[in-house]
């Protein structure tokens, strides 16, 4: 192919290079901001193209990608969210829950002794900063009033609307979806699978993003089974107390454990892995005691 490129953010260089050997260097391009280079490319007597030793280079001590590079999460606007990637320093002003969507920790600052955020993990911050981070969703804690009537914003609908088979009475209200990039991670070590097979290791997923709202003492529906290839997921509390429930079957009655959630806390995963490296689920729901917000966190098998 033919490629030339544009810089958009930061300083770096194109080099030119008469063998595969980085003391062979004979030529730079200086590439800032708004720049575009040339074509390295040579043309064959054919027609064919071809290239020489070439490799662009990184001036910027950030990887040349913008820190605290951040995109609107337009679930409601009731709810003021945000995809932060590559945090640096980024500072945390006003009550937030922050959610650490990547497969590396994150680190606050604050003070002694410091901690990391630990991947698919959540806390609420304030008055601090996030001292690095890969890929977080921010969202301010909201405010009470009218609250319920996120489900009357654009994009917004009750999850029959989705699948025609899920009961029109129950008031399960799901948001626009967002995808927010990849990681790749072992899913039997996220899991916390007993026995990892060999023939699997680290996986590629795409990340997506959206939230839920029911009103007070909704059983939300039992359920084993999301999509396919099925995906993991986990989820965080935004407003209200809820409970992530278990069941050793699509029955209320077997009931067997649940995980309370409060607001800033995010649940372990309930997905379990086969040998083959599929992952799947036992019967699990939620169910808010009061009105709840919670965001899912979905990871896809890329």
């Amino acid at each position: 192919m033919l490629e030339v490129h544009t810089q958009v953010y930061g300083t770096g260089r194109m080099q030119k290079f008469p063998e595969n050997d980085f003391k062979s260097l004979y030529e730079e391009v200086m590439m800032a901001l708004g720049f575009t280079h040339d074509p390295f490319t040579g043309v064959k007597k054919n027609g064919d193209l071809f290239y020489g030793w070439h490799q662009y280079y990184i001036h910027a001590t950030n990887g040349g990608m913008a820190p605290n590079s951040k995109q609107p999460l337009n679930f409601s606007k009731f709810l003021k969210s945000k995809w932060l990637t590559d945090a640096q320093d980024f500072e945390v002003k006003k009550p937030t829950i922050v959610v650490n969507i990547s497969n590396s920790e994150a680190i606050i600052s604050g003070s002694p002794p410091h901690k990391v955020l630990r991947p698919r993990k959540s806390t609420i911050l304030r008055g601090v900063k996030i001292v690095s981070g890969e890929s977080l969703v921010l969202i301010k804690l909201p405010d009470e009033d009218n609250l319920g009537g996120v489900i009357l914003d654009e994009g917004w609908y009750q999850l029959s609307a989705q699948d025609s088979t899920y009961p029109r009475d129950v008031p399960l209200y799901k948001s626009p979806q967002f995808e927010v990039g990849t990681v790749e991670f072992d899913p039997y070590i996220v899991t916390g699978t007993k026995t990892p097979s060999q023939e699997c290791g680290v996986s590629k997923y795409n990340i997506k993003v959206n939230v839920w709202f029911s009103p007070a003492k909704t059983h939300c529906g039992i359920h084993n089974h999301h999509t396919d290839p099925e995906m993991l997921e986990v989820h965080t509390q935004v407003y209200g107390t809820g409970r992530m429930q278990k069941f050793h079957e699509n029955d209320f009655k077997s009931l067997y454990e649940e995980v309370m959630m409060a607001p800033g806390f995010t649940h372990d995963p309930f997905t379990g892995v086969k040998k083959n490296g599929d992952l799947f689920y036992g019967w699990h729901q939620y169910y808010s005691d009061t009105d709840c917000i919670w965001m899912a966190i979905e990871y896809h098998p890329a």
